[in-house]
């Protein structure tokens, strides 16, 4: 009989907290994947910055890289670019929508095995662009004019940015637009 009774308190367990899952809180900061099988992640915020991480397109091109997963509660426009990458490296998408993820993980990039990988979070580039007194650039690809002083700084300290920025014409000039310097 003792046996019959801890099945039916395993039972009622798992039809009160669901299924047993290891290591759980692992799988809650990681949007339902194990940390050792993540190659790189993104917080939300940097899903929502307007370039694609280099970092990230590394991961997704590597032999080992699997599948891209993205917290559900970001909008389709910002995770838009990374759901072209995944298409391109021959990846899967998957949105985590489940509510029960915490953190600020907003997208990682998987391995279906475990990898030896130290370092999976991506530096942010907000930061480090804000300390060289730049004009930061527009999300949603649009261009931010500048002035021809500043489009020269960029392309010298940031060149991977250039795409985002474009010199003020004339014509931008007379109709009184001007740089944020």
């Amino acid at each position: 009989m003792k046996g019959n009774t801890e099945e039916i308190d395993r039972y009622i367990f798992h039809g009160i907290h669901g299924p047993y899952e290891t290591r759980r809180q692992e799988r809650v900061l990681y949007l339902g994947s194990l940390r050792e099988r993540v190659l790189k992640a993104l917080t939300r915020e940097q899903v929502r910055e307007p370039w694609v991480y280099q970092e990230i397109i590394r991961a997704a091109h590597s032999k080992k890289a699997k599948k891209i997963i993205v917290s559900g509660d970001i909008a389709r426009k910002h995770y838009k670019k990374y759901e072209e990458l995944a298409r391109q490296a021959g990846l899967r998408l998957k949105l985590s929508s489940s509510g029960r993820y915490k953190g600020d993980t907003g997208l990682v990039v998987l391995a279906d095995q475990a990898v030896e990988n130290n370092t999976i979070a991506v530096p942010g580039r907000m930061e480090s662009y804000r300390g060289m007194n730049i004009p930061l650039p527009l999300s949603g690809g649009k261009k931010r004019k500048v002035c021809a002083k500043c489009y020269h700084r960029i392309n010298r300290l940031a060149p991977e940015l250039i795409g985002y920025y474009r010199r003020l014409r004339f014509f931008d000039k007379l109709l009184g637009e001007r740089c944020e310097c």
